[in-house]
């Protein structure tokens, strides 16, 4: 029974960080679109379209999220897939580790070429 109660200790452990994530992920996306919309407050449940939104504003909301979300690429489809808070919030905080790993280690090999192709051009070889 002991080994069953630390196991459920350890879920409930988990399930108070992801519940704490999600909720801070919300507050930000609120912010992100009570700013972009110019309108406040905004409810978790509003659909962002019905709230005044549009394609052009889509955009700004995407490079919000990457800005405040420490670099979180997200493709505008999703926000169209998603256009609510809480589906948008449980959405980002459902992108395992792994791939953003996979995203960060990508745009990390990016600009590692990006910088060998500059040495080269600067200084090429005859």
């Amino acid at each position: 029974m002991r080994g069953l109660s630390v196991n459920y200790r350890e879920n409930m452990d988990s399930t108070v960080i992801i519940t704490a994530h999600k909720a801070q992920t919300e507050e930000i996306l609120m912010a992100i679109w009570s700013q972009v919309l110019g309108q406040s407050p905004i409810g978790i449940d509003e659909n962002f379209f019905e709230l005044g939104g549009n394609s052009i504003l889509i955009i700004q909301v995407a490079a919000e999220i990457r800005q405040q979300l420490n670099g979180i690429e997200i493709p505008v489809v999703k926000l169209f897939q998603y256009p609510t808070i809480t589906r948008l919030a449980a959405y980002l905080n459902s992108v395992d580790s792994t791939s953003q790993n996979d995203l960060h280690l990508k745009s990390r090999a990016q600009q590692q070429k990006a910088a060998l192709d500059a040495r080269r051009a600067k200084f090429p070889r005859f």
